[in-house]
């Protein structure tokens, strides 16, 4: 079984490029077209097969267990915000 601590490890890189990926489309709330494409694009690409719209630019993605689950088992749930701020940069970063 794979340790946790290892696959952060081995997806460090991975989700640093991401990052930056997604810092150089900044979008206002309720304008994320580009960012919200990128992030369907990638959920699919990891295999991920029910990635839905939600509302103009939101994405909703459900990832199924393979595996039989007992009754009570429980659903998890994230939410993320994915909107830029309009704020200059200062530092000339």
């Amino acid at each position: 079984m794979l340790k946790i601590d290892e696959e952060i490890r081995r997806l460090a890189g991975e989700m640093t490029q991401m990052r930056r990926e997604l810092h150089r489309i900044p979008e206002k709330g309720l304008e994320e077209y580009q960012t919200s494409e990128y992030i369907r694009k990638k959920l699919r690409s990891f295999g991920i097969e029910r990635v839905e719209d939600c509302l103009e630019t939101g994405v909703v993605a459900v990832i199924e267990n393979p595996r039989e689950m007992p009754e009570d088992f429980l659903t998890v749930a994230f939410r993320a915000d994915m909107d830029g701020l309009s704020e200059k940069e200062e530092g000339g970063l």
